[in-house]
């Protein structure tokens, strides 16, 4: 099981989703940002009031869903929320890029 994202993801970020995600891991940019495990993308999502729901209905992938703690309504926009991928790791990171974006 793959546990943290790696440089290529990193890649994927806007420079501006770049600073909000060194801003949340505390890196300064002159040491690189840190490759986020899947606990530290779960507690990111967490410190949003996001909840993360993990499932793994498929023998094949892993279901990532995000709530609203407060609202329990899928949170973001109407049809974003839900994550699958064959890694648990790659989900969660697909639900950390979507909250960088909306945040």
């Amino acid at each position: 099981m793959k546990q943290h994202i790696t440089e290529k993801q990193i890649n994927e970020l806007s420079e501006t989703e770049l600073d909000k995600l060194y801003y949340f891991t505390g890196s300064l940019e002159d040491d690189g940002i840190k490759l986020l495990s899947i606990g530290e993308m779960i507690e990111f999502l967490d410190s949003f009031d996001l909840e993360v729901n993990i499932s793994k209905p498929h023998l094949t992938q892993y279901d990532v869903s995000i709530y609203d703690k407060y609202t329990d309504r899928v949170t973001l926009k109407p049809n974003l929320g839900f994550y699958q991928s064959e890694e648990l790791c790659d989900a969660l990171w697909e639900a950390v890029k979507e909250a960088l974006k909306e945040l």
